[in-house]
């Protein structure tokens, strides 16, 4: 189930690419489906030749990457909820250092759900609007004939849709995110979970280099 997970969200992800869509030169208001209907069908000439052909650095996998959480996750949002209440227990400066280094763990998480794509077919069930967030229903259809739905939460800042969650069977990426978080904190302080993050990070690092 981990593995179709992660292959559910390279899909979307590649979908919603900066590279495929300037969306800070766009004033029309995104339509989500739209979107990942109209640009999905170049994901193979996206990724594939920037990531896995002979020589592909991960700096270079890495930079691209950045610019895919950049534009399209609302990683202000999905930083404080991956912290839930504990959020306010931190000072503004400990607040901006788990935010940098959520970022660069999301970045890591990201590079590790692309590398799990290889052209799974992808099909939009349902765009459905849920109070100010809108949710995309998914459904991702394998090689030996499995099929994976996943829920997309998403909300419109500026015209642009931004990923705030997703769910797959029940299991939200900023929840398992929160647990995991949360947990570190309350067993090894502030630091604790710093140096928790940092260790994340660095092990992920270390598989895509």
């Amino acid at each position: 189930m981990f593995q179709m997970f992660r292959i559910a969200i390279a899909v979307f992800v590649l979908a919603l690419s900066p590279n495929l869509l300037t969306a800070q030169e766009n004033p029309v208001q995104e339509n989500p489906g739209d979107v990942m209907q109209a640009f999905i069908q170049d994901v193979q000439d996206i990724w594939v030749p920037l990531n896995r052909q002979e020589g592909a650095s991960y700096d270079s996998r890495r930079d691209w990457t950045i610019e895919v959480v950049h534009n399209r996750f609302d990683v202000p949002q999905m930083s404080r909820r991956s912290l839930g209440t504990m959020w306010r227990v931190l000072s503004p400066e400990q607040q901006a250092q788990y935010s940098d280094l959520f970022f660069d763990l999301l970045v890591e998480t990201v590079i590790d759900w692309l590398d799990a794509y290889d052209g799974e077919v992808f099909e939009i069930l349902s765009v459905r609007e849920a109070g100010r967030n809108s949710e995309i229903v998914t459904q991702f259809e394998y090689a030996n004939g499995q099929t994976l739905r996943a829920t997309w939460v998403t909300r419109a800042i500026d015209g642009v849709y931004l990923i705030r969650d997703v769910r797959v069977s029940g299991i939200s990426l900023t929840s398992d995110f929160r647990g995991r978080h949360q947990n570190a904190l309350r067993k090894d302080d502030i630091d604790g979970l710093f140096a928790f993050l940092e260790s994340a990070i660095d092990h992920l690092k270390a598989q895509h280099q």
